[in-house]
């Protein structure tokens, strides 16, 4: 163990310097997730804190809600049902029921869901998200030190890959991270079964790190992983062709079959799930990165920055963020300019041909023109996970070349660069006459924390100069000062870590809905009020939901109760007069307004927050009127992937289930198995015969 340290001293060095990165967590006992805007942004989570924060609650990044909203209360689902030891096939919170294992976000099968099950969820929760930094270090320093880099090369590669500014726009979210993080991985067990031989069980390593990447959550991303993998594959096929043999074409062909046989089991449920879901009309815009974003490879903050509330960039500045620290940034700049093409050339084109794709222009276009099946309905923006990529392993290479070779163009090309950005952002107010001198205003500010990081490095480079290269070790230390520091701030001015108590707290009107009888589904009508999915956490079903997958039977459902209703990922239907409230089961209407229709009755308030009961709901379940059948439907149990029903009934009658109907859908009438009816375009409905029935309605794992 001594020795092992002693050899990779400077990499546990390392490890302990990213402890600095979450000394929030570790010392002081907060969290990485966006909770704050849980209790400042949404009601009634606002009205409980009210008391003492009579402003609301002040949250730190308003741009971060979706890990709130989405994969925390996913994650919290799944994991409840697999420690009931059954698959999650069914999340009965939202969209009046919709399929959960399908969702590829929940992370079903993901292996580091073991977390989940060795502490409290929250603290699981912490670990999921800090783990991703460490492990995207250790594998990127593995596969660059293969390389023949150094190990301070290997590991600032490691660095600014870990906390990179993709990494880091979508820390909080964990799936997104959980996927990207083993790319460096397969890419090394690609070059030890390739360049060395009789590396066989590097196949296995390529299959396990393949796998966990496609299993962490995020489809998109792993479907970016596995194409660039493909193409790293067979550029080392060919690189290497003087030592590949056909077996090991074959075996790598083999383990691709593989691959694919073990990740069906998500991704069969997947596809079958998209087929029938509303993805490819929610495509509210194409979100290719703007070519004046580039210069967010240099200077993050140059639109603003949404923690600080002064973005004022197009979009979503998550979306185009992609600093790796001016530094590593320079490094790369000066190994791409002074090498020749072919050394690191998988990575140079990748770069070049990963920002073609991401901007706007003819060749990225075209798959969206052609309408090619998935990626036509992806976000091209998210292709700056392989730019981010690529300038990092091109950081560590130029880095190595860098302090072998000192050449000064480079530094004084970047220099002129940097100057030139000055002065455009100090002159063009003099010029301009409008919004953009403000805009530049906050331009300004935020040039001058890279530019100072930039001018301290050139400041301790020129000193090793005039010593005539004496003081390597200090100018290599100051180097991972400085990048420690740049990339520590970007990441703590992002990033929220916040108290426990403001994870999902209870409050008056949730307590009360808790202890009611169930099965019923709640309903808010103003965004501000308990946003879709976070009812969840409280096992409170709604009709409203969100989600990149719902399906459209669902949509098309709850479109015909809303006028001029377009879909943006979300269902939030308004329209209470409707009787699609009553047929789906809505007992409960949060408001802030009062409701004047007298079957709404007003039950309890906290804050602004009003709740109402509907005195006009529909069961859940009830005999169909058509049939005029009398009789009681008892629920004998009820949970996510199984409903127990006792029914008597004076004749045959036919029963209405205001639940989705979906394919997984399994029911036995007296141990008989009955199909399912669809009716009212989204329900469904089965027979029972006269006297008394026991019904079993299954949620089953499939592949329809």
């Amino acid at each position: 163990m001594i020795a092992v340290i002693k050899k990779h001293f400077l990499l546990f060095f390392f490890l302990f310097l990213v402890g600095l990165y979450f000394t929030n967590f570790l010392i002081r006992g907060l969290f990485p997730i966006p909770a704050d805007t849980i209790a400042g942004m949404y009601h009634p989570f606002r009205d409980y804190f009210i008391q003492d924060y009579v402003r609301g609650y002040p949250f730190k990044n308003f741009l971060i809600t979706d890990p709130v909203r989405q994969q925390y209360p996913w994650k919290k689902l799944v994991i409840e049902i697999l420690k009931e030891g059954k698959l999650p096939v069914w999340n009965n919170y939202s969209f009046s029921g919709t399929p959960l294992l399908a969702n590829f976000q929940s992370g079903v099968f993901y292996p580091l869901n073991f977390l989940f099950f060795l502490f409290n969820f929250d603290l699981a929760w912490a670990f999921y998200i800090l783990i991703q930094p460490l492990l995207a270090i250790l594998f990127m320093y593995l596969f660059l030190n293969n390389k023949k880099l150094s190990v301070f090369a290997s590991l600032l590669g490691g660095l600014v890959f870990g906390f990179s500014g993709f990494m880091i726009a979508w820390f909080e979210w964990g799936n997104i991270g959980h996927t990207v993080l083993w790319l460096p991985l397969i890419l090394y067990s690609i070059d030890r079964f390739f360049v060395e031989k009789k590396n066989y069980q590097f196949l296995f390593l390529f299959l396990i790190s393949s796998s966990f990447s496609f299993f962490g959550g995020h489809l998109q991303t792993a479907f970016h992983i596995q194409v660039f993998a493909i193409c790293y594959l067979i550029y080392a096929i060919f690189s290497n062709r003087q030592i590949i043999q056909p077996k090991k074409v074959k075996l790598i062909c083999l383990f691709y079959f593989l691959f694919l046989l073990i990740t069906s089991i998500q991704w069969l449920p997947t596809f079958r799930f998209v087929a029938r879901s509303t993805r490819e009309l929610d495509i509210p815009q194409i979100l290719f990165v703007p070519w004046e974003n580039l210069i967010q490879f240099i200077f993050p903050d140059f639109f603003g920055n949404p923690a600080t509330l002064n973005y004022w960039g197009k979009w979503n500045y998550g979306e185009y963020v992609s600093y790796i620290g001016i530094i590593p940034f320079f490094f790369a700049f000066s190994f791409f300019i002074t090498t020749k093409f072919k050394k690191a050339a998988f990575f140079k084109l990748s770069l070049l041909f990963s920002i073609l794709l991401a901007t706007n222009n003819l060749i990225s276009q075209i798959p969206f023109i052609l309408n090619i099946p998935f990626i036509s309905t992806s976000s091209p923006s998210r292709l700056l996970m392989i730019s981010c990529f690529s300038i990092c392993v091109l950081a560590a290479f130029g880095l190595e070349e860098f302090l072998k070779k000192n050449p000064l163009r480079p530094l004084i090309l970047f220099s002129f660069f940097i100057l030139g950005t000055w002065i455009f952002v100090l002159l063009m107010p003099k010029i301009l006459n409008n919004d953009l001198v403000v805009n530049l205003s906050i331009t300004k500010r935020n040039l001058i924390f890279p530019s100072a990081i930039f001018l301290g490095f050139c400041s301790f480079y020129l000193l090793y100069l005039i010593s005539k290269k004496k003081f390597k070790n200090i100018l290599t230390t100051m180097i991972l000062f400085l990048l420690l520091f740049d990339l520590l701030r970007f990441f703590k001015k992002y990033n929220p870590f916040v108290k426990q108590e403001l994870i999902f707290p209870s409050t008056k009107i949730l307590s009360f809905l808790q202890e009611q009888k169930k099965p019923f589904r709640i309903l808010s009508i103003d965004d501000r009020i308990l946003p879709p999915n976070f009812s969840s956490i409280y096992h409170l079903e709604t009709i409203q939901g969100y989600d990149p997958l719902f399906l459209k039977d669902y949509g098309d459902f709850i479109a015909k109760s809303e006028n001029n209703y377009s879909f943006n990922r979300q269902i939030n239907p308004k329209n209470i007069t409707s009787d699609l409230i009553n047929l789906l089961n809505v007992k409960y209407i949060l408001s802030f307004e009062e409701l004047p229709a007298a079957n709404f009755v007003k039950i309890i308030e906290e804050g602004q927050t009003k709740l109402f009961e509907n005195k006009n709901v529909l069961p859940r379940f009830y005999f169909s009127k058509e049939d005029q059948c009398e009789g009681k439907i008892d629920i004998l149990k009820y949970s996510s992937n199984e409903i127990n029903l006792e029914v008597e009934s004076e004749r045959n009658c036919f029963i209405i289930v205001s639940d989705a109907y979906y394919p997984n859908l399994v029911i036995k009438v007296n141990g008989k198995k009955e199909n399912p009816q669809k009716i009212n375009q989204y329900q469904y409905g089965f027979w029972v015969d006269k006297g008394k029935s026991f019904v079993k309605i299954q949620r089953v794992f499939n592949f329809n």
